[in-house]
């Protein structure tokens, strides 16, 4: 193949048209996977003052908690005498993140729903729904 040499910044460059296009789009693909994995986790810290507060989810071992040991005592002391005293209960999450309280919550036969500002945690909450309901 016919090389080519250019003058970069002073030090001289020889490349093949071929290797030098291999080169640039390797470059570009790099810089939209990067762009695409890192922008959803740094968008939200440059635009805090239009997406809300940072996104802190909650450890698995602590939502488990509320649900089997929190909520079920709550709803025995309001009266629930169900087998299942969570089910058919309401529960409404404000910033709902990545939907792991909502999942829970339905996953235990109560009518959940999730309301979040930020357009990549609702994007990756409904990709994680579509993968749960996937493999049931």
């Amino acid at each position: 193949p016919k090389r080519k040499h250019i003058n970069v910044l002073g030090m001289q460059i020889s490349a093949s048209e071929q290797g030098a296009r291999k080169a640039l789009v390797g470059a570009g693909a790099v810089l939209l996977v990067i762009n695409g994995v890192g922008l959803p986790f740094i968008l939200p810290k440059v635009m805090r003052r239009f997406l809300g507060a940072p996104f802190v989810p909650m450890k698995p071992h602590a939502v488990d908690a509320l649900f089997d040991r929190v909520l079920p005592q709550w709803a025995a002391a309001r009266g629930a005498g169900r087998a299942a005293p969570l089910e058919g209960l309401r529960l409404v999450d404000f910033g709902a993140g990545d939907g792991r309280i909502v999942a829970a919550a339905a996953s235990r036969g109560m009518q959940a729903v999730g309301y979040e500002v930020n357009p990549y945690l609702v994007w990756w909450s409904r990709w994680r729904t579509r993968k749960a309901l996937a493999a049931a």
